[in-house]
């Protein structure tokens, strides 16, 4: 990571640290067309942030997503407030934005994820 981004690296930190001291967990995101359009958490809007912090030119678009069915991983005994490589092998969709070169790199692990066919804003 360029040193340059330590600092957005060190905010998304903090950023997920208060939402998890809030108790506002779980995320829920809303994806369209590969891009996050909405991320709330608590009844907090976090999308401007995820933009900011990810590299606002990138538009929120999603450069991961993967389907993890792994049996040997529950998700109910993850510690799910450490930055984890098995966090990501939990049952469900990790998907990411930001590519860590020009804004921090978010994961975002989703074992509860409902997907929802068509723009779910019109469901």
């Amino acid at each position: 990571m360029p040193s340059a981004l330590v600092p957005l690296q060190a905010e998304a930190w903090g950023l997920i640290e208060s939402l998890l001291k809030e108790g506002a967990f779980p995320l829920e995101l809303t994806i369209v067309n590969s891009r996050i359009e909405r991320a709330e958490a608590g009844g907090r809007d976090l999308t401007p942030d995820l933009a900011r912090l990810s590299n606002e030119k990138l538009e929120i678009t999603l450069i991961e997503v993967a389907v993890s069915n792994n049996p040997g991983v529950n998700p109910t005994e993850l510690d799910w407030g450490i930055n984890s490589v098995l966090n990501e092998a939990a049952p469900g969709i990790p998907v990411a934005v930001g590519e860590g070169v020009t804004g921090a790199h978010l994961d975002f692990i989703c074992p509860g994820v409902r997907l929802v066919a068509g723009d779910p804003r019109h469901a």
